[in-house]
């Protein structure tokens, strides 16, 4: 199991929000929900210390996507609704990526929450 924990007096801050967004990323797609909620929640206090949406954005959507992953839909959506507003999707680029990845992330859970529900209606 991989688990860093960074110091917040890192010579470049913006680098510590983004790879601490990816770790957050990583670990709830593996399924380890606390360590990518710990890695988000770092990220997201770094991104708002640095003031810049790309990283705040992306901070919010991988936290919403271990929210998600964790079964907390209202949590979740918070916290996708939110890095909408600091990255709006219509932007281009980054927001247009992350958009995508959040997407997949989603349909993803929802069809696991159909296959879920199906196998226990054939049962």
């Amino acid at each position: 199991m991989l688990f860093i924990k960074f110091s917040c007096v890192a010579a470049y801050p913006h680098h510590e929000s983004q790879s601490l967004s990816q770790f957050s990323y990583l670990h709830s797609a593996l399924g380890e929900i606390p360590q990518a909620i710990d890695y988000g929640e770092q990220a997201l206090a770094i991104a708002q210390n640095v003031n810049n949406s790309l990283f705040k954005g992306i901070a919010l959507a991988v936290l919403g996507l271990a929210y998600l992953e964790a079964g907390k839909f209202v949590h979740s959506l918070r916290f996708i609704v939110a890095s909408f507003i600091a990255l709006p999707p219509w932007r281009g680029g980054d927001s247009k990526l992350l958009l995508a990845l959040i997407l997949k992330r989603f349909f993803k859970y929802l069809s696991k929450l159909s296959f879920i529900h199906l196998k226990k209606f054939i049962e």
